[in-house]
């Protein structure tokens, strides 16, 4: 609930509301759900190495579509030169 209420919050919201749900899935069993919320934060948050944490909890969930929005989104991040 608090990921996507912060899909509609304002960017400080935002942030605070997806670390707080980050927090939240760290201490359960929801591996795709933490996922997610990460990869929600490193864009809100612009951070490489969020997106980075996302995309490795994607990995080892198996979590493929995560993990493929978080390659898109490096990819939108870090335009070819």
């Amino acid at each position: 609930a608090l990921r996507c209420a912060a899909l509609v919050a304002d960017p400080p919201e935002s942030r605070r509301l997806l670390t707080e749900a980050v927090a939240h899935l760290a201490a359960s069993p929801s591996r795709y759900e933490e996922a997610r919320a990460r990869l929600d934060l490193a864009r809100v948050t612009g951070s490489p190495e969020a997106l980075a944490e996302a995309t490795a909890l994607a990995t080892t969930c198996g979590a493929s579509l995560v993990t493929s929005d978080a390659v898109t989104a490096r990819a939108s991040s870090h335009p070819p030169e």
